[in-house]
């Protein structure tokens, strides 16, 4: 099993996804989806290659992978380093059309 390692980036979206679903939804709905974030970054630290390459693809950045966040809109941006986890992002498909990644932040 990999370490994970959050970006401050990854960590801030966390945040912004928790505070919203509190919001939108109530204490109750913001833990669930905690809990939902540490199982899914749980299971990449432990299966890091059961993540999806098609981001990655589409992107031009092979080694970039995502996974769901249990079944919600949420997806995990990651990449594999030698030692760790690299968790770049924490991206709703509902952002996608306007929210983009550009390769240069993987450096």
């Amino acid at each position: 099993m990999k370490p994970v390692h959050r970006r401050p980036c990854a960590m801030d979206d966390m945040l912004v996804q928790v505070l919203y679903r509190r919001e939108r939804a109530g204490a109750a709905s913001a833990n669930m989806l905690v809990d939902e974030m540490q199982q899914c970054l749980q299971s990449i630290a432990e299966a890091p290659d059961t993540g999806s390459h098609r981001i990655g693809q589409l992107l031009g950045i092979p080694q970039l992978q995502w996974s769901r966040v249990g079944k919600t809109r949420l997806w995990f941006w990651y990449v594999q380093e030698d030692r760790f986890i690299d968790v770049i992002r924490l991206i709703s498909t509902d952002q996608l059309p306007r929210q983009a990644m550009l390769p240069d932040d993987l450096h």
